[in-house]
């Protein structure tokens, strides 16, 4: 990002603000640009209200907020996912509530092939639709992998039930990149020995 940059700023809930970059301030220094993973203060030319867990990204390439999320889910609890489920969705900074509309299909490891199913088991990988309780600014893993990836957390006790990937939205040509991500997904389950817990 660098001074006079156009940016978009999407809230939840509303319309991406345009606005141009008109300072970056790093440790007390002014910076001319800023790259990741750097920590910066920006001022902006508009007087906005930005908040904790609103996205800032360059001005076009911002995709609107959505609040139905189609995943690929690795499962990591004992406790099985049953669609009507109640979880909770930490994406980014944000922590929104949601509800699981339903479970489309588990990945047989032999021949990476979906079965039909309506439930998840400990170390199934499968596809799921999510209902969120708050727009979220979602976009496919394979696309950008900071805003494609979330967690599921169980809002009873706060562990960590599932690692997920967004999906399209059904109807989208799957191309051979998301198939190579699906078949990379066994290897990334053996390296959770165990579960982690959300922060």
């Amino acid at each position: 990002m660098k001074l006079g940059d156009q940016v978009s700023i999407l809230t939840p809930g509303q319309a991406p603000r345009t606005t141009t970059v008109t300072g970056i301030d790093f440790a007390g220094d002014e910076l001319t640009e800023a790259v990741a993973p750097q920590s910066v203060a920006l001022r902006l030319a508009d007087e906005f209200d930005v908040a904790r867990g609103d996205t800032i990204a360059a001005a076009g390439t911002i995709r609107e907020a959505s609040a139905d999320l189609y995943a690929a889910l690795c499962w990591l609890s004992p406790k099985p996912l049953r669609e009507g489920a109640k979880v909770l969705v930490k994406h980014g900074t944000r922590t929104v509530q949601a509800l699981v509309r339903n479970v489309t299909g588990k990945l047989d490891l032999a021949n990476f092939q979906l079965e039909p199913t309506s439930t998840l088991e400990l170390n199934d990988i499968g596809h799921a639709q999510l209902r969120l309780a708050a727009p979220l600014p979602l976009e496919n893993y394979l696309h950008h992998r900071r805003t494609g990836a979330f967690l599921v957390i169980d809002p009873l006790d706060g562990n960590t039930l599932a690692a997920g990937l967004v999906k399209d939205h059904p109807g989208t040509t799957r191309t051979s990149a998301t198939r190579s991500r699906l078949q990379q997904a066994p290897g990334l389950l053996r390296s959770r020995r165990t579960r982690p817990r959300s922060p």
